[in-house]
């Protein structure tokens, strides 16, 4: 696979986690803040971020995780391929 096609792969990864995540988010503001009591508001962030660590029927983070390593990869093929083979020898002077 070319890495140009990797990291749009990569790319697309982690659009769809982070579109998740917010989604999520905007559904948490949506529905339980309105039913909760006020004094549980203040959980609201640590309530989306349960749900979205541990929601396993939208597995965002493992998506999320599989594009940063798509594009990781082709940052590593990128250095491997510029990176010169022998470096200048500066004793031949």
């Amino acid at each position: 696979m070319s890495a140009v096609s990797l990291r749009r792969i990569g790319m697309a990864l982690i659009a769809v986690g982070i579109a998740g995540a917010l989604g999520i988010a905007v559904f948490q503001q949506l529905t339980w803040v309105p039913e909760a009591p006020a004094e549980r508001h203040a959980y609201v962030i640590q309530r989306t971020l349960f749900l979205l660590f541990t929601k396993a029927d939208y597995p965002l983070i493992p998506i999320t995780l599989a594009g940063l390593l798509c594009c990781a990869i082709t940052l590593r093929r990128k250095t491997a391929v510029s990176a010169p083979s022998d470096p200048p020898n500066c004793s031949d002077r």
